[in-house]
């Protein structure tokens, strides 16, 4: 993570049907993505789970979408610098 100062970072922990999907991070009000992460399997603490890391991320609001799934619900939450962000995504059925 490169976190510090205006700098945060988020760590979206995902069902593991959502492996290989793209995760879009979105300012609040912004009328594009500012970048995106792949949700990938993780070994943590010898179990295995899936999340999305972005490891640089401004301080503010934001949505998270699904880039292959415009349909399912967004994720809002808000980062702060020098902090990192986990949250946890369901995708709606």
């Amino acid at each position: 993570m490169d976190i510090g100062g205006v700098i945060g970072a988020i760590v979206l922990h995902t069902p593991d049907c959502l492996a290989g999907q793209e995760i879009e991070i979105w300012p609040e009000g912004g009328t594009t993505p500012t970048t995106h992460a792949v949700v990938r399997p993780r070994l943590v603490r010898n179990h295995l789970s899936f999340a999305a890391v972005f490891p640089a991320v401004r301080a503010g609001d934001y949505t998270l979408r699904s880039a292959r799934d415009p349909e399912a619900t967004p994720r809002s939450l808000a980062v702060k610098g020098g902090e990192v962000t986990e949250a946890d995504w369901y995708p709606a059925r």
